[in-house]
């Protein structure tokens, strides 16, 4: 069962042993400029609540979320840089600069404490700690305490720190240390700190060192950073002299403070050492950054290690993932996922490691790409044998042969013997281009090559020992055969047409060897050849081959994963799709029962007794994902990924921090809201834009967010870290809820981060503006009732108005009809009727009583219709003026002109408008004329919805005419009524029937009359 190791329990076994480590480097991250970091200069670290790093650099105040940097902006400052960051209570950020001014950040902006600027103009800030409520604040003559939450600033006795007890230990220059605990003070001794001796006018007193308090779980430390001066002294004597022992750290116990004294390791930089800052890690071990580099010492054990040597290191600290970060004053953060993943420093960084294998002393053989080997002693950090054969091409294979305590080493030409207690190399018979060397319980060696696979001898005068099964077989003819022609002859398992990638012996139940051939899996079993398929008829391509048990074989294939075969059936197979980083499986090794299978995208260990599979790639703390070769050593697995030889305990299990997730802003319509205002949204206020932030140091920017928009999406959407913004344009009215979800690559999800909000309905669809639509429709329909009503009224009143119209009318048509009627007309018709049949003219006595007649039937019809059309209305006048010819005898004439574009069909004009007019052109005009009497109609268009009726006589005139017996003020009947009628006719029309009477005169002398009658046609009257 596999058991879990903490980081702590790792460091304090790793300092166990003095040299362990020493040899060593952190597999880290370098983050710089390059990256983002706006400065290379750091001098101060710490990670919020919410899981963002902060830092405080030469460019000012940081922050980090794994994917991005931001840079904050101090107003009215005197220095960009930032130091001593801290978080209060309500997540506020306090820190300051090197010009001593102090800033907090609030609502993602930097503001100034203003009340602290009266104090720091002249003195400046020497450092700051925040300590509940009260920042802690000292510059160069005195110390201060603000409170962060009422604003208060009182002076202090001096530099101190408050511990759980509610006691307080308080540094004061010229006094040393004291406690303060119920208003009551109490020295402590401390007889190793330093101090100097002060001359005054007062007299000698002694200054003593200033330094730091740290407080960590149960540590109550103090250190200083460095002992740059050489005047400091103590009760020991003076810091100069040979023997005295400079201490850095003091531990508090009880009343008094004791130096922790450096190991040798740390104790030979004597003052040379700047100890920028110190941080417990864990109960016993402190993490020391140093302008040496990073050291961590177990101040139980006294033992020390030392990483990134040489570096000048300001700050770190365990983030939540426990992660290590370091900070450089020269190169930016350090960022170490895996505190026990360890990088051997071998000094050949231009070569890359192809193979590694161990022997039974844990000494490890290494396999260049130049054709080089190297022997070292791994713990101790030492290199033993090294050799480059004269092909200085990469080192195909290398197997240890634990019988008897041999290194076989497959070059490209040939294949040596490296006896490693003799450390001396010897080449053998077997030649070169070996995919795989294996041997067997019978000391045969079984090679897998690129022609084929075969089985030879370790030593060429000795001969291949088979069970007796294969003596009877082809093979083994094969092999007497070769023996007969060559004493180093060698069995053939495949010819040279088969390329083979991997071979092996299982002893157990029976004698088989295993041949990975580039078509298909084979065994020989008995001598005879077998082709091993799965149970639907498919070949596997078997790339490596391994016995989990006697019983057991593991083989990974080139495409389709890892199987487990058991009596030549398959058992078990796994696949990307049961958690494998990938179905190309490279290599197998066994420990414990405990398959480990390198895939092109990691490393996959199965433990089959208990049918669980686990993965180690990037998420677990490799920083690649192709491994091109692993051992165990002790309770370690030693890799390579070409680059570095890597160490990591092997039951180390990372821990799986879940992810962090917030909802850093919304935009609505392109402007920002406050995430904790969110009101009800008017519907205008319908494009969301959300912004989030996830966080996943170990991921490396390969974490995906989820997330959805309840109500409208069921399914979630993924993304990379690097779109950390979704928009959502013209929402409908609703409620909503968004909800993201930060994934790690192993599958680890954040808790969900959620905001919800409303957008209200338009105002026509709100239930107050339906109840006043509905009111409104309910006056409206009273309202269109009673106007409905009154319009009925109205349209009777016209109805009845126009009935009365309508009557009038008829009377004015009937008056015109007696006009036309007159008893003149018909007594002079009637006259000319007997004439003609006294004179015996009977055929023109009945013409004429025949069209008398007929015009009298038509002038009836016509007073009963409003309307007629204009071919009706001239076949009338044409009856009419013949009557007249014939009652006005020879001497009169008249015609009737029709324009080419009048349709005389389509035309329409009130009924009897013409005749009147014609009838007072004879009457009045032309009865009294003597000589040729003639009277002409002309209907023409006057515009496109316009008639124009012209009638012209050539009679006597107006004038002339009122003068036979006619009073002055007398008006012709049939004009009077015809007048009256057009009145009617143009009631309420917005176009009118218009009539016009011209006098015609030649020479001064009347000539005739004419009348224009204009008469709209663009409806029927």
């Amino acid at each position: 069962m596999k058991k879990k190791i903490s980081i702590l329990s790792w460091i304090i076994a790793c300092c166990s042993i003095v040299s362990w480590g020493q040899g060593e480097v952190l597999q880290s991250i370098n983050y710089t400029v390059k990256d983002g970091l706006p400065s290379n200069e750091v001098y101060w670290m710490m990670q919020a609540k919410n899981g963002l790093v902060w830092i405080g650099c030469d460019a000012g105040l940081v922050n980090f979320d794994g994917v991005n940097f931001k840079t904050y902006t101090a107003p009215n400052t005197r220095n960009k840089a930032i130091s001593g960051i801290y978080e209060d209570s309500l997540g506020r950020l306090w820190c300051h600069n090197f010009g001593g001014q102090i800033y907090y950040l609030e609502q993602d902006s930097l503001h100034l404490l203003e009340a602290w600027e009266n104090y720091s103009e002249n003195e400046g800030l020497g450092r700051m700690r925040l300590e509940g409520n009260w920042l802690n604040l000292q510059n160069f003559s005195s110390n201060w305490s603000y409170n962060i939450k009422t604003a208060e600033i009182r002076k202090k006795k001096g530099a101190g720190i408050l511990l759980k007890d509610g006691s307080s230990i308080v540094f004061n220059e010229r006094t040393g240390f004291l406690k303060e605990q119920d208003g009551r003070s109490t020295k402590l001794s401390c007889p190793a700190c330093f101090y100097l001796d002060v001359y005054s006018n007062k007299g000698a007193r002694k200054r003593f060192k200033r330094g730091e308090f740290l407080v960590a779980s149960s540590l109550k430390l103090y250190y200083i950073h460095d002992y740059l001066r050489k005047e400091w002294k103590n009760l020991n004597g003076n810091i100069s002299q040979e023997d005295q022992k400079i201490p850095f750290v003091f531990s508090l116990e009880q009343d008094s403070l004791q130096a922790i004294y450096f190991p040798p390791i740390l104790e030979r930089y004597k003052t040379n050492l700047i100890v920028n800052k110190v941080k417990v890690l864990y109960d016993s071990v402190l993490a020391l950054c140093t302008s040496e580099g990073f050291f961590l010492w177990n101040i139980k054990s006294d033992q020390v290690q030392h990483f990134f040597k040489d570096e000048i290191l300001s700050d770190c600290f365990l983030d939540q993932e426990e992660n290590l970060w370091v900070s450089s004053l020269e190169k930016g953060l350090f960022f170490v996922p895996v505190l026990s993943l360890m990088v051997h420093d071998l000094g050949a960084k231009s070569k890359r490691i192809y193979h590694i294998e161990k022997d039974k002393r844990n000494h490890i053989l290494l396999g260049y790409d130049d054709g080089s080997i190297e022997y070292w002693d791994i713990k101790a950090q030492k290199k033993l044998f090294e050799k480059t054969f004269p092909i200085r091409k990469r080192i195909q294979h290398i197997t240890y042969n634990e019988l008897k305590d041999e290194f076989w080493i497959a070059t490209m030409n040939k294949t040596y013997v490296f006896y490693p207690t003799q450390q001396k190399m010897v080449k053998t018979h077997i030649g070169g281009a070996i995919k795989e060397l294996r041997f067997d319980v019978y000391g045969n060696i079984l090679l897998a090559l690129g022609h084929g696979a075969t089985i030879n001898t370790p030593n060429s005068k000795k001969r291949i020992v088979l069970p007796n099964s294969w003596e009877q077989s082809n093979y083994w003819e094969g092999y007497q055969r070769q023996l007969r022609l060559n004493e180093k002859g060698y069995l053939i398992l495949c010819g040279e047409e088969q390329r083979s990638y991997s071979i092996l012996a299982q002893a157990y139940p029976q004698y088989t060897i295993w041949v990975g051939a580039m078509e298909n899996l084979k065994y020989y079993t008995a001598g005879k050849e077998y082709d091993f398929k799965t149970a639907s008829n498919q070949s596997i391509i078997a790339k490596c081959l391994e016995l989990v048990n006697d019983s057991t074989l593991a083989v990974g294939s080139l495409k389709k994963g890892l199987y487990l075969i058991q009596n030549k059936k398959i058992i078990k197979q796994l696949t990307l799709e049961d958690g494998l980083p990938s179905n190309e499986i490279q290599q197998i090794k066994v420990r414990d029962g405990v398959l480990w299978a390198i895939t092109a995208s990691g490393i996959a260990t199965y433990n089959w007794s208990a049918d669980s599979l686990s993965i180690w790639d990037k998420n677990k703390g490799l920083f690649s994902r192709n491994i091109l070769d692993l051992l165990f050593l002790e309770n370690e697995v030693y890799l390579t990924n070409g680059e570095n030889l890597m160490s990591i305990p092997i039951d180390f299990e990372s821990k799986k921090e879940r992810p962090i997730i917030d909802i850093t802003q919304i935009t609505i319509n392109d402007s920002i809201y406050a995430l904790n205002s969110l009101n009800a949204l008017s519907y205008s206020e319908n494009n969301i834009k959300i912004k989030f932030r996830g966080i996943a140091y170990k991921s490396q920017k390969r974490f995906q967010y989820k997330y959805r928009l309840n109500d409208i999406e069921k399914e979630w959407n993924y993304v990379s870290s690097a779109n950390n913004i979704v928009s959502y344009p013209n929402l409908s009215a609703g409620n909503y809820t968004f909800e993201v979800v930060a994934v790690t690559p192993s599958g680890v999800q954040s808790k969900p981060a959620k905001i919800g909000f409303k957008i209200e309905k338009p105002f026509y669809e709100t239930w107050w503006f339906l109840l006043g639509l509905l009111i409104l429709f309910i006056v409206f329909v009273g309202w269109q009732y009673r106007w409905q009503i009154k319009k009925i009224q109205q349209k009777n009143e016209e109805k009845l108005q126009r009935s009365r119209l309508e009557r009038d009318i008829r009377i004015s048509e009937l008056k015109a009809l007696k006009s036309q009627l007159n008893p003149h007309f018909i007594f002079n018709a009637l006259n000319s009727i007997q004439d003609y049949i006294i004179q015996n003219e009977r055929e023109l006595a009945s013409d004429y009583l025949g069209m008398f007649a007929d015009l009298m039937r038509t002038y009836l019809q016509h007073s009963q219709e409003g309307t007629l059309s204009l071919r009706e209305e001239i076949d009338a006048l044409r009856l009419y003026l013949e009557l007249e010819a014939v009652r006005l005898e020879d001497n009169f004439s008249y015609d009737i002109i029709i324009g080419e574009q009048i349709d005389r069909d389509q035309i329409i004009i009130p009924t009897m408008l013409i005749q009147p007019y014609v009838e007072n052109a004879i009457k009045h005009g032309l009865f009294r004329k003597k000589g040729n009497k003639h009277v002409a109609i002309e209907f023409k268009l006057h515009s496109p919805m316009a008639l124009l009726a012209t009638i012209r006589d050539n009679g006597i005139g107006r004038k002339a005419a009122q003068n036979y017996g006619q009073p002055q003020n007398h008006k012709s009947f049939a004009t009077s009524a015809n007048n009256s009628r057009l009145e009617l006719l143009n009631y309420e029309q917005s176009t009118t029937i218009e009539a016009k009477i011209i006098d015609l005169v030649e020479n001064g002398e009347s000539v005739g009359t004419e009348v224009h009658v204009i008469i709209p046609i663009e409806k029927e009257f």
